[in-house]
């Protein structure tokens, strides 16, 4: 997506700098300004950065596409309890009612917006726009929600089997069980935004972010082998061990321990003993 592509340029992209042409505002300017260059180069005229004249609007539309019957609005704050949404989607319709050809209404919002527009009232002004206006509005984040981890990976296994990992990719949560005496498996998570939430508090209580790089059981020779990388709000660990674990005692590991609260917050995020 280009918009995500551009947002991953910009290192502070994601952070809130408040009100004035030299924080927030200006960097949204510049940002809009940046996208409306590169949709120029992409779309060519097929993409218009001004909304034709509508009586009583004096905003244009951020991009329209007269092909696709298509208004495109940056809406960097549509996460924020006030927000531009309901203004935007009556300068659709006032632009429909004027005969101007317009079916979709798309919303680029920095992120968490998809989920906040799918409390009630938004999903009724978006019923009343498709049942009465006959205008489609969507909803679409640039970066990915905020509870969801950049990077997840864990993986344990031994010689002997069964391996198991659990990876976050751009379907979801992907868990794989192989080897061992039951049949592979394969399956994909989604968790709720609560559910996640949930686990980072329980990383949290696990005290996951100081673990050592790794540990190691020197005295046992075979036996298991773990790996855990994460990337989330800021916050990065590289971990894993052979026969030992965090919070263990000459590498085993209690119900108590940190590694045990660890495997059990995965196990509440997908139902599934990931170890």
């Amino acid at each position: 997506m280009m918009g995500r592509a551009l947002a991953e340029s910009i290192p502070d992209f994601a952070e809130t700098k408040g009100p004035g042409r030299e924080k927030g505002n200006g960097a949204t300017s510049r940002f809009l300004e940046a996208l409306q260059q590169m949709a120029k180069e992409e779309f060519g005229e097929r993409c218009q950065l001004e909304l034709p004249g509508v009586p009583g609007v004096k905003s244009a539309s951020d991009f329209y596409f007269p092909e696709d019957k298509t208004l495109v609005e940056l809406a960097l704050s549509l996460h924020n309890p006030a927000s531009e949404f309901h203004k935007d989607v009556l300068k659709a319709v006032l632009a429909r009612h004027h005969k101007l050809a317009v079916e979709k209404l798309v919303f680029l919002a920095k992120r968490d917006a998809e989920a906040k527009h799918q409390a009630p009232l938004s999903c009724a002004i978006v019923k009343w726009a498709r049942e009465t206006q006959g205008i489609e509005v969507i909803v679409r984040d640039i970066l990915p929600p905020s509870h969801t981890p950049s990077v997840f990976l864990f993986s344990a296994g031994g010689h002997f089997g069964p391996n198991c990992s659990l990876e976050w990719t751009e379907e979801g949560l992907v868990y794989k069980s192989e080897g061992g005496q039951q049949p592979n498996e394969e399956a994909i998570f989604l968790p709720t935004a609560g559910e996640w939430k949930s686990f980072w508090r329980a990383l949290e209580m696990a005290k996951v972010w100081n673990w050592k790089p790794h540990y190691d059981e020197t005295l046992v020779l075979d036996g298991e082998n773990w790996e855990l990388k994460i990337e989330y709000a800021g916050k990065r660990i590289a971990t894993g061990g052979a026969n030992d674990y965090p919070g263990a005692e000459e590498g085993i590991y209690t119900d108590r321990s940190e590694y045990a609260q660890f495997l059990r917050a995965m196990k509440r995020l997908t139902g599934k003993d990931v170890r």
